[in-house]
């Protein structure tokens, strides 16, 4: 489920016309994270990833919030990006 999501970002920051490219390469790159992050993390016996979150999603937070503090600019472009993939329905 959450491969199909990076997939359809990844599509969507390939088609996504007036973005700067060094923002796009940078969304690019915290989405091949986010994938590295989310490979091992399922489980054989079919469990859900939200199950194995926690730990994950607390070392998320702080990486989010440390991006935000060095790289506002940055972050004010992915919010952005967010916004706009959300009034897409994405």
């Amino acid at each position: 489920m959450i491969e199909d999501h990076i997939q359809q970002l990844r599509t969507k920051l390939a088609q996504a016309s007036g973005l700067p490219e060094s923002t796009r390469s940078e969304l690019l790159d915290l989405l091949s994270a986010v994938e590295n992050e989310t490979a091992g993390a399922g489980t054989d016996s079919g469990a859900s990833v939200a199950e194995d979150e926690p730990p994950a999603l607390g070392k998320l937070v702080n990486s989010v919030q440390e991006l935000e503090a060095s790289h506002p600019d940055l972050v004010a472009s992915i919010n952005q990006v967010a916004a706009a993939l959300a009034k897409m329905g994405i």
